[in-house]
């Protein structure tokens, strides 16, 4: 018997997903302050 793929192991399917919140707030902290700076030392 074939085995059938699911969506969420199908390649494909990576461009249909929506971002998450947590995806957003991560762009959008990574455009005020880059990662490099946020890693710094104080």
């Amino acid at each position: 018997m074939k085995h059938q793929n699911t969506l969420a192991n199908a390649a494909t399917f990576e461009k249909y997903r929506m971002t998450t919140r947590r995806e957003k707030f991560l762009a959008e902290m990574e455009q005020v302050v880059p990662a490099e700076i946020a890693m710094l030392p104080y």
